[in-house]
């Protein structure tokens, strides 16, 4: 399994990233509290608790 700080990073390197000039939209799950933050970087986040609520704040 990821780490959240793994998924935080993969996250905002695929948005940073030059190599498709089209940015497609990001999207990612979340399982546990520390994943809030990737959820927040990402276009869509999808979370498997009640995280969500944190994600949002």
């Amino acid at each position: 399994c990821e780490s959240s700080q793994d998924k935080y990073v993969l996250v905002r390197g695929i948005m940073a990233s030059k190599i498709n000039p089209t940015r497609e939209i990001v999207a990612i799950t979340g399982c546990h509290n520390n994943d809030v933050r990737a959820l927040k970087a990402a276009d869509i986040g999808f979370s498997m608790d009640e995280y969500y609520l944190l994600a949002m704040s």
